[in-house]
């Protein structure tokens, strides 16, 4: 059975999660404007935050008992009306697990996690991503989402998917 799931990650596997991060900035690299620092790594500010504000939730991705990946999930803003949304900042399966439904899976366990309103963004340049979260989102949602297109077709211009969680109260 391909059994999927998403957990919190705890800090001691923060190590693991930042590992995974610069393999999904090195593949980012290609269409977005990511730096890597002084010792060669990409920079990403926002990693300590997930441990430390309430409003943000690191999470990994696991199958079979192995992380597979990891899931950067926040509270922030819908564009369209100002109220606070759950939103998918970051989202990566590594290359040899996908294309067996573990992002899938994990995208659903993640929104059932956390019940409410939410964003997903997907980058113009990300061209690989864009038919994954389309089919993700519609199949959860039953087509019951607003799809916001980019405003131009610049690579870090962004479609955004928004919708509520099928499960929320």
């Amino acid at each position: 059975m391909n059994q999927t799931s998403v957990r919190l990650a705890a800090i001691t596997e923060k190590a693991a999660v930042t590992a995974m991060l610069q393999c999904y900035l090195a593949e980012f690299s290609v269409f977005s404007s990511v730096t890597r620092n002084e010792d060669g790594r990409y920079h990403y500010p926002y990693l300590d935050h997930y441990w430390q504000t309430p409003d943000r939730h690191p999470l990994l991705v696991i199958a079979r008992d192995t992380t597979v990946g990891f899931v950067l999930a926040r509270t922030d803003i819908d564009p369209l009306n100002g109220r606070s949304a759950m939103e998918i900042a970051e989202f990566y399966i590594a290359p040899m697990w996908r294309k067996m439904g573990h992002g899938h899976r994990a995208a659903i366990a993640t929104w059932n996690q956390f019940p409410g309103h939410w964003v997903v963004r997907v980058l113009v340049g990300n061209r690989d991503a864009y038919p994954f979260w389309f089919k993700t989102i519609m199949a959860y949602t039953g087509g019951q989402y607003r799809l916001l297109a980019p405003e131009s077709d610049r690579p870090d211009d962004a479609h955004t998917f928004i919708f509520e969680n099928r499960n929320a109260g």
